[in-house]
């Protein structure tokens, strides 16, 4: 997956997060933040398989808070990286 393509999924719901915070929608707001957290758990995990940095069976380790935080380099700043499979 392009970094371009990977910011933009992450960043364009941060939209709506905002929104629901300035108008003090606060249920929606937490249910917005339950489903982001989801949504980047599925983001990352497909980042990174497709890049090859991670197996199939991985995708259960990023349920866990922080876990992405290891591929901190292969997320955020390389383009390819070398497979793991």
């Amino acid at each position: 997956m392009e970094l371009r393509k990977y910011y933009t999924l992450i960043l364009v719901p941060l939209i709506s997060i905002a929104f629901f915070a300035l108008i003090g929608w606060k249920i929606f707001l937490s249910v917005s933040l339950i489903a982001y957290y989801l949504y980047r758990v599925f983001i990352d995990y497909y980042k990174l398989r497709s890049d090859g940095v991670v197996s199939r069976s991985d995708i259960w380790k990023f349920v866990i808070p922080l876990w992405s935080f290891i591929y901190f380099d292969e997320l955020y700043f390389r383009k390819k990286s070398v497979s793991v499979d």
